[in-house]
């Protein structure tokens, strides 16, 4: 169960990471 929870939260901070660094780049003048 613990194992499950890491996982869930390492992922959703790697798809907020990935959000962050490509509207860092779309927004890039």
């Amino acid at each position: 169960m613990k194992k499950a929870l890491q996982v869930a939260m390492f992922s959703l901070f790697t798809v907020i990471g990935f959000n962050a660094r490509l509207t860092n780049i779309i927004m890039k003048p």
